[in-house]
């Protein structure tokens, strides 16, 4: 009695991270006495050790049977299909050759273009601090020649040239950098499809089963495997109602698989555990040191063959022929189960279950679902989260003068939020993309939800006051004062932390003194009015907490000053 396993009903597909588990229904009528039932055309991703069968009906299953065939006939069609494969990979590796020569030519003519630029900076700094050396009495304009006038209006004008267009150049290389960068991610997606799959096609795969009944019996066998090639990831909708001061989490699954096998109207789990890893933890061998020895070449062998040495192998051994899973046996027995007393829980209402184990969660997606073997993202409904969330701003000017929506939830739900891409909509509208750490039942985390326009960031330009000092040793300070205003122009108050750099100083002559705002001597947090706070953080980075009222602009002033000898050049400064 024969069944192809793919016209075999699926009852249930557990997906893992990295893997899944397959359940499907073979149903047959028993003659009295023993009988044979073979299910061909398995999967090429099966894992031939986790096929288990189960049943109800009055037979007992005596053995299960894993067996695989090489096969040697190769079809003309599968014959071109692999041609032209092949051609179209040879095209693609010449392409992405090509593209990296490219790259590598842009790559070193922008590192000339930065030479360029900084020989041009080197002048222009030079002509400046020529002109600061005054003369002890008189008008220093007034000493200037008309030539030499002429001289330095004509060298500014060809730096301001010269320089936008370096810049633009500069620019250029940049963008066409970028696009070459990623066109070869494209060839490499595309060359990683035109990867043969293992023995795809080339194996006669099949599971025997043997029954014995002692009459005729009507049976219903539970066939369970695993197959590689097929995962599941995380993807969100966060929904923001600004009205209600709402979240919904809409939490989706995308599945893919290409196994060769469809999974058709079949009720799908989803779940958080990883069996490939593994079930025990590595253990860590021990590092030992010692002196490093030099090594000598070896001088080649004249006398001795290649044949011979092919034939004899590196490292002692012989080369094995290839072979499925690198198993001798064509047939491996597999552990046969006794039929399961307890029944497949049926779905009455389309609410996703949640159960959790040891080392995992799984969710059950509250419809039938068919998902095909095209190695495609296909879209599961996990669950609608509704939180309760607070909600402040932050901002870091210096990169991006503006204010960040974030929002401080705590998950309140059965369900353990993965790592993964997030789309986020404000009141309905899309407005950002965004991304969610991993997070577990009634644990607390941060999502951002994008810029809000309504809170208005300026990054004021830096003012730079320069002075020299000393009698012996000579010392140059710098004065720097930033100003951050913040406006508010919601009808409600917000609480937004804004972040700024305190350059720290990496030798002793560097000298780095805050002075607004102003720190008690060991202290690195200070309050501040209304609620507010500013804290020196772990990055040497300065946090403003603080609170803007409806129509109102609040004004951050970071002020420093940097001290070092005056024949230094400071970078970074």
């Amino acid at each position: 009695m024969e069944f192809c396993i793919k016209d075999c009903p699926v009852e249930n597909v557990v997906v893992f991270l990295d893997q899944a588990e397959v359940t499907r229904k073979v149903k047959a009528r028993l003659v009295a006495g023993e009988t044979q039932i073979v299910l061909n055309d398995l999967s090429p991703s099966i894992d031939k050790d986790s096929i288990r069968v189960e049943g109800s009906g009055a037979a007992t299953i005596n053995e299960v049977v894993y067996s695989s065939e090489k096969t040697q006939a190769v079809e003309k069609n599968e014959e071109n299909t692999q041609g032209e494969a092949k051609n179209e990979k040879q095209q693609l590796q010449a392409k992405e050759k090509d593209l990296r020569r490219q790259q590598e030519s842009l790559g070193l003519k922008r590192k000339r273009i930065e030479t360029q630029i900084l020989v041009l900076e080197g002048l222009a700094e030079h002509v400046t601090k020529s002109g600061k050396a005054k003369p002890e009495s008189g008008d220093f304009v007034d000493t200037l020649s008309d030539e030499t006038l002429q001289g330095v209006a004509r060298f500014f004008d060809l730096h301001k040239r010269e320089m936008r267009r370096l810049d633009e150049e500069h620019q250029k290389t940049r963008h066409e950098s970028d696009s070459i960068a990623a066109e070869l991610k494209m060839i490499d997606e595309k060359l990683k499809k035109l990867m043969p799959k293992r023995e795809k096609g080339n194996f006669k795969r099949e599971i025997i089963i043997m029954l014995e009944a002692k009459k005729e019996a009507d049976v219903e066998l539970l066939v369970s495997y695993l197959v590689k090639d097929a995962s599941w990831s995380p993807k969100y909708d966060l929904r923001v109602f600004s009205k209600e001061k709402k979240i919904q989490i809409n939490y989706f699954g995308m599945i893919k698989q290409c196994t060769g096998e469809e999974w058709t109207e079949a009720s799908v789990e989803l779940s958080t555990a990883m069996p490939s890893v593994g079930g025990m933890a590595p253990v860590l061998p021990t590092v030992e040191l010692g002196y490093k020895r030099i090594m000598l070449p070896v001088p080649r062998s004249r006398g001795r063959p290649m044949k011979q040495l092919m034939a004899r192998g590196f490292g002692g051994g012989g080369i094995d022929k290839y072979d499925e899973d690198s198993d001798d046996d064509d047939l491996l027995e597999c552990s046969a189960a006794l039929p399961s007393s307890s029944p497949i829980p049926e779905i009455s209402v389309p609410t996703t279950e949640v159960k959790s184990g040891i080392t995992g969660t799984t969710f059950k997606v509250p419809r039938q679902s068919t998902i095909p073997s095209d190695d495609t993202g296909h879209k599961v409904t996990v669950a609608q989260v509704p939180l309760d969330p607070s909600f402040e701003y932050e901002s870091v000017p210096k990169l991006a003068a503006f204010a960040f929506l974030k929002a401080k939830v705590r998950n309140s739900s059965p369900y353990s939020l993965l790592a993964g891409p997030a789309n986020v909509f404000l009141d309905n509208n899309f407005v950002a993309k965004s991304s969610l750490k991993s997070v577990s039942p009634d644990e607390e985390f941060e999502c951002s939800l994008g810029v809000d326009p309504s809170v208005r960031v300026v990054y004021k330009p830096v003012q730079k006051f320069r002075e020299h000092s000393g009698l012996f040793t000579k010392m140059t300070q710098v004065k720097m004062q930033q100003h951050v205003e913040v406006k508010n122009t919601k009808a409600d108050p917000i609480k937004i932390v804004v972040t700024d750099q305190l350059p720290l100083s990496s030798d002793e002559k560097i000298k780095v003194t805050l002075t607004e705002p102003e720190f008690r001597k060991g202290d690195k947090k200070r309050q501040l009015g209304e609620g507010g706070s500013v804290e020196l953080n772990k990055s040497n980075n300065l946090e403003w907490t603080v609170n803007v009222k409806p129509q109102e602009t609040h004004t951050i002033k970071l002020h420093y000053t940097v001290e070092y000898p005056q024949t230094e050049r400071i970078q970074g400064l």
